[in-house]
């Protein structure tokens, strides 16, 4: 799966990354590229008041 990251997600990922190990992250993101359904990710949604699709 060909993912591309968001300037925004970088930043944050880079901010997050002082409390939270880099290497959770980037193992996290490889499983999302290699399987986005699978039970380790912990998926939720997100309501949106702007979304127009509600």
């Amino acid at each position: 799966m060909y993912l591309r990251f968001d300037d925004k997600y970088i930043r944050s990922k880079n901010k997050i990354s002082k409390k939270v190990s880099l290497n959770f992250i980037n193992e996290t993101e490889n499983i999302f590229k290699n399987n986005p359904s699978h039970i380790k990710l912990n998926l939720k949604n997100i309501i949106c008041r702007r979304d127009k699709d509600k």
